[in-house]
């Protein structure tokens, strides 16, 4: 199972499709509960995710499941990268976590990132973290921080309009340093799973692009879930999938879907690659100039 379960939901009001807000604790717990018996053995949290941690913590979940977390913005906050940790430890009631990964990777390419990564590393050597890592945006980012750094573990957005970490070169550079490859936004922040009509006017420029998406649905046949999960499938170097929900009725869609999705035949592997897009303004979400919870 390549599936890992995004907690931010638990915490925070989050994603443009997202109309039933912050997960209630009850519900949490009814979602760990059926992804622990679909074979979901990670969780990936952050100390940005509002009360998330605390969700985990309160549920006693770290003991049931492989935590990963990450690190605040470094050039907001005063504290060391040890001291944020025990925060996290914490709030997650564990004394271990499975990862812990820079949240900004402009921490590590900064002028202190040298310093920052001597830091995480010492909270390794004590046990406290059994893999260090970063969280990256773009390529570019991820090459350089590969020259500079050993990481174990790194997380990148990856869905079927954002394509750019499948480059083979940065795939064999990957393989070969034998780093964990977590990918996040496979669904574009709900973008893919959403009818044009109900979009925001700022992606009218980009119907055209998604349109190419849900024709291709039509064309295979299948729901446009089973569709952005099987970018999953279509490339063996993806480690885990973060996808999150706010119930247990989507956890089980995203379940379904994701078996459906490795039904797919490979023959479709080069219809996927030509949805590929490389603006940044659709395939970058911080860049979306709307509102949205």
């Amino acid at each position: 199972m390549k599936l890992a379960l995004g907690t931010v939901q638990f915490g925070i009001d989050y994603g443009i499709s997202n109309r039933q807000g912050k997960v209630v604790l009850h519900e949490v717990e009814n979602i760990l509960s059926l992804a622990r018996a679909h074979g979901i053995t990670t969780l990936d949290t952050a100390a940005a995710y509002g009360d998330s941690e605390q969700a985990i913590g309160t549920l006693n979940a770290s003991s049931g499941f492989s935590i990963v977390t990450k690190i605040p913005t470094l050039a907001k906050v005063t504290s060391t990268i040890s001291d944020l940790l025990e925060i996290s430890l914490a709030h997650l009631k564990t004394k271990q976590v499975q990862a812990l990964m820079f949240h900004s990777a402009k921490d590590l390419l900064g002028a202190k990132g040298e310093h920052y990564y001597q830091q995480a590393s010492i909270l390794k050597q004590q046990g406290k973290i059994n893999q260090l890592g970063v969280s990256v945006y773009n390529p570019k980012q991820l090459d350089k921080l590969m020259q500079k750094f050993d990481l174990d573990i790194v997380q990148v957005p990856l869905n079927c309009m954002d394509q750019r970490f499948t480059n083979t070169e940065l795939r064999q550079q990957l393989q070969t340093k034998k780093i964990e490859v977590h990918v996040r936004s496979v669904f574009l922040q709900g973008l893919l799973l959403m009818p044009l009509p109900e979009l925001a006017p700022y992606f009218q420029p980009f119907h055209p692009q998604l349109n190419s998406f849900h024709s291709l649905c039509k064309q295979l046949n299948c729901q446009a879930l089973t569709l952005a999960l099987s970018i999953i499938h279509q490339n063996p170097f993806i480690n885990k999938a973060v996808i999150g929900c706010c119930s247990t009725q989507q956890l089980e869609q995203i379940i379904e879907h994701y078996y459906l999705a490795k039904k797919l035949s490979k023959t479709h592997k080069n219809a996927i690659a030509q949805l590929s897009c490389s603006n940044e303004a659709l395939i970058n979400p911080s860049n979306w100039s709307i509102q949205y919870k």
